[in-house]
């Protein structure tokens, strides 16, 4: 309504700091979600990973990390194991494969029983049914 002056100045969000690079070839830093693709080398390779990345005119250029220590690793691993699965599930258009994927979230079974998730899960398909319609035949994937 202008009665508070609009303020100019460039904040210090990711996504600013990140436009602005690809605009004038500035190089900065930044931590994006990013393919894997061998950053962390004992995670896996098709999974999105938040690394270091160099920005710049020519794009974003992911850093290798390395190994985690194998404690981060394996708790990692997990949660890497149930996106998968749960992409497979959206993708394959397979509601069981998105319900596995749910009883298998660590944070979800400390919470809850299966059966409390299977009631759940039925409650979030029943509320999104909308948007959800199409999760209703199976596909093989390989």
């Amino acid at each position: 309504d202008g009665t508070v002056p609009i303020s100019y100045n460039r904040s210090q969000e990711f996504a600013v700091r990140a436009i602005h690079a690809l605009e004038t070839g500035i190089s900065a830093k930044i931590y994006g979600n990013v393919p894997n693709d061998g950053c962390i080398s004992n995670l896996p390779a098709d999974t999105v990973v938040e690394v270091p990345c160099w920005v710049d005119r020519h794009g974003i250029q992911p850093c290798h990390v390395g190994a985690l220590p194998p404690q981060l690793a394996a708790v990692m691993q997990p949660h890497a194991a149930v996106y998968d699965l749960a992409l497979r599930g959206v993708l394959c258009k397979d509601r069981a494969l998105i319900r596995q994927a749910i009883m298998l979230d660590p944070l979800t079974q400390a919470a809850l029983s299966l059966s409390q998730i299977d009631r759940m899960v039925d409650e979030l398909f029943a509320d999104n049914a909308a948007y959800a319609q199409y999760l209703t035949t199976c596909y093989t994937v390989e």
